[in-house]
């Protein structure tokens, strides 16, 4: 149990430390001008404040199957926002006056690593708050 409760910590390290990689990226290399500037970087860093949450309340599950199944989930947002992290960086590189996520397509990925990592760390909050 100790050991799968680590492998899942790990994972939940892996997607934290990827979504401050993006506030960080929008911190440093975004500048819409105004007032906005400071709302972006606070919208951009709350993914990170949950990925945290799921790094302190690490999901674990009894079975081999359940575990399997958070594993896959943590596995699959890290997938899908890693490479979302070379478009921003490729997008944010290339400078001018344009949106971050200027279509429904180009927000897509973020929302669904934002769900699955929220699903990821809600099933360790439950855990911690209802317990096994």
């Amino acid at each position: 149990m100790r050991v799968r409760r680590f492998e899942l910590r790990l994972l939940a390290g892996v997607l934290a430390v990827a979504w401050a990689f993006v506030a960080g990226l929008v911190l440093v290399l975004y500048r819409p001008g105004g007032p906005a500037d400071v709302a972006v970087v606070v919208v951009a860093a709350l993914p990170a404040v949950v990925a945290i949450c799921g790094l302190a309340w690490p999901p674990v599950a009894a079975s081999t199957r359940a575990f399997g199944a958070i594993a896959w989930l943590g596995v699959g947002v890290a997938l899908v926002l890693i490479p979302s992290i070379g478009g921003l960086l490729g997008q944010l590189q290339s400078g001018g006056t344009q949106t971050l996520l200027p279509s429904r397509e180009a927000a897509y990925p973020y929302l669904v690593a934002l769900g699955g990592t929220s699903l990821f760390a809600g099933l360790g909050l439950a855990r911690a708050r209802l317990g096994p």
